[in-house]
């Protein structure tokens, strides 16, 4: 217990400098580990996207010790634009003032009450830490959050003010290559505060127990007010979307910027059009979604090892407040679903909090399993959920399911249940790459399934515009799920012709229908249609369609069929079963 106990108390030290605080709206309540046998946590969304701060840095090296190097400038410290030197940037990018490039160019909210408003920027304040774009290389200023009005479209604070994030991470090698990675953007609802304690948000090095290390702040000082920007005297802090308002993102960014976006959006929409060769405008259009928020108590001693080692041997963030601390895991990765199940009972399988997100996030190509995923030009797809925690992967690609797993507590603060909503969009080619599919139009079978594989029933939604095919299941209760995806296209096939009194499949037509029922797994419908000349022939032709029907069940349990049979005005056409999915 001595060991973890130094461990959290050094960890949440270190992270209360370099990371915002929870939601100034819920505070958990926290323990003293040092007093109490009880260990407490969060599982909730942490900055893993757009932060609060622009940032430089060389990549980690063995003498920079615990904390790496950050720098204030490409050519400070120990970053330098030379041969043998990579600068790690992640630049807040600012609003576009001309035709420049990687900037935000515009944001909009949407409501059936005040219809289409365009955001307004206020720039009247300082801003904070921040580093000039490389002029000859054509790279982002590296700015901060923006603050802007959206005259008319109050949130639930009472204000029309808004700030937006967006991240554009990219590197610098031997002073001339440039290479951009990751995408995030947030946009926040949020009221403002007043208070000394307030200063715009800093990179800086800062003595820790007589060792000095880097640390990046927002600009908060140590409060719990949920800052997402700050300024002199100031804070703006995170408050709560209005329900029925859907928001619109452009954002001026890099053609290199490819793969998967992972985030926290409803029913969204995406567009992406090229500006010159080196840059796309990226539309997203969405609404945000509620996040239930899971803070739990238990006590240490009655841990198991293996429980123990999931507070022990795993990074955590944290939190302080009124003396007493937390742990902080991030809903993103599987951890947060193995303390969900573990520990939901401790915190009576209801959710402490719900905060309103909108936010995406590039995902890393490492965690891109599939094939027709890879070497792809521009964003392949969009997935996006409400669930407490989830994948922050790109859906893996396994037995013809796009897969994708979530997991929550099954309550919500005030007792109602916790309802999820899972949205998938993926471009239709890289679709019809998966699938081996060819142009023609596609439909999907979507399923939610409970650990133990019952299908859980969701309404759901299929369709294909402008080179997206959506899909979205709605409606689903937790604990922990698996979404599934099976995008079907209509198949068709024509057996070996039949003899006249054979009524038991060739080896063959076992061969041909098996190809068959693999390839239309997970259709709606298969018809067997058999096809006979003359009165005498209806009767075997019915035996023959049943039998082929019969050997695609065996593959296929699940998918329905129809035994049919026609009559042709030819002998030649007959004895024929024709395969046709749907």
């Amino acid at each position: 217990m001595k060991r973890f106990i130094i461990a959290a108390l050094a960890l949440l030290l270190t992270s209360c400098l370099a990371m915002p605080s929870s939601a100034r709206d819920f505070v958990p309540v926290g323990v003293d580990p040092l007093v109490e046998d009880k260990i407490a946590f969060t599982v909730e969304d942490l900055r893993n996207g757009p932060g609060y701060v622009s940032l430089l840095m060389k990549p980690k090296a063995p003498e920079d010790g615990d904390h790496g190097l950050w720098c204030l400038s490409f050519t400070t410290e120990n970053c330098k634009l030379e041969r043998g030197y990579t600068v790690q940037a992640h630049a807040i990018i600012p609003a576009c003032t001309n035709d420049e490039g990687h900037c935000i160019e515009s944001f909009y909210l949407e409501s059936s009450s005040s219809g289409r408003v365009r955001a307004e920027q206020i720039t009247d304040f300082a801003t904070g830490f921040s580093f000039p774009a490389l002029e000859q290389l054509k790279t982002p200023v590296g700015a901060g959050p923006s603050l802007w009005r959206v005259p008319g479209v109050f949130h639930a604070g009472g204000t029309d003010l808004y700030v937006v994030a967006v991240n554009s991470s990219f590197s610098v090698t031997d002073g001339l290559v440039v290479r951009y990675g990751a995408l995030s953007a947030a946009i926040y609802p949020v009221v403002e505060l007043s208070g000394p304690r307030y200063r715009p948000s800093a990179v800086e090095q800062v003595t820790l127990n007589g060792q000095t290390i880097w640390v990046h702040d927002n600009g908060e000082q140590g409060s719990n007010d949920g800052c997402v920007l700050t300024t002199i005297g100031k804070c703006w802090a995170r408050d709560e979307f209005a329900s029925g308002v859907r928001a619109e993102l452009n954002v001026r960014a890099s053609s290199e910027i490819a793969g998967w976006l992972h985030g926290r959006l409803a029913s969204p929409s995406i567009s992406i059009k090229p500006i010159d060769a080196t840059q796309n405008l990226f539309t997203v259009n969405a609404e945000p979604v509620e996040v239930p928020i899971m803070y739990a108590e238990t006590q240490y001693s009655s841990l198991t090892t293996d429980e123990k080692e999931l507070f022990e041997n795993w990074f955590a963030g944290g939190g302080f407040a009124n003396g007493k601390q937390w742990l902080k895991y991030p809903s993103y990765e599987n951890r947060a679903r193995v303390l969900i199940s573990k520990f939901g009972e401790a915190a009576g399988n209801r959710a402490a909090a719900i905060k309103s997100s909108w936010q995406f996030n590039s995902i890393s190509n490492n965690q891109q399993q599939a094939a027709c995923y890879a070497n792809q030009k521009g964003l392949v797809g969009l997935v996006t959920t409400n669930a407490m925690a989830y994948d922050q992967a790109a859906p893996e690609f396994k037995n013809g399911s796009l897969n994708y797993s979530v997991a929550g507590l099954h309550l919500l603060p005030d007792g109602s249940k916790a309802i999820g909503k899972y949205d998938l969009l993926i471009r239709s080619d890289v679709a019809r790459c998966l699938y081996g599919f060819t142009n023609a139009p596609v439909s999907a079978k979507i399923s939610v399934l409970t650990a133990e594989g019952e299908n859980i029933v969701a309404s759901t939604l299929v369709s294909e515009v402008d080179g997206w095919l959506k899909l979205a299941a709605y409606g689903f209760t937790f604990s922990e799920k698996n979404i599934s995806v099976r995008i079907i296209q209509p198949q068709s096939a024509i057996l070996e012709k039949f003899k006249p009194s054979q009524k038991k499949l060739s080896t063959w037509q076992m061969v041909q229908a098996d190809s068959f029922a693999r390839r239309t797994v997970g259709a709606n419908k298969i018809t067997c249609n058999a096809t006979y000349f003359g009165p005498k022939g209806r009767s075997a032709a019915l035996t023959q369609a049943k039998a082929v029907c019969d050997r695609i069940k065996l593959l296929s349990p699940e998918t329905a069929t129809e035994i049919k049979v026609s009559s042709v005005k030819k002998a030649s056409d007959a004895l024929r079963v024709y395969l046709k999915s749907s």
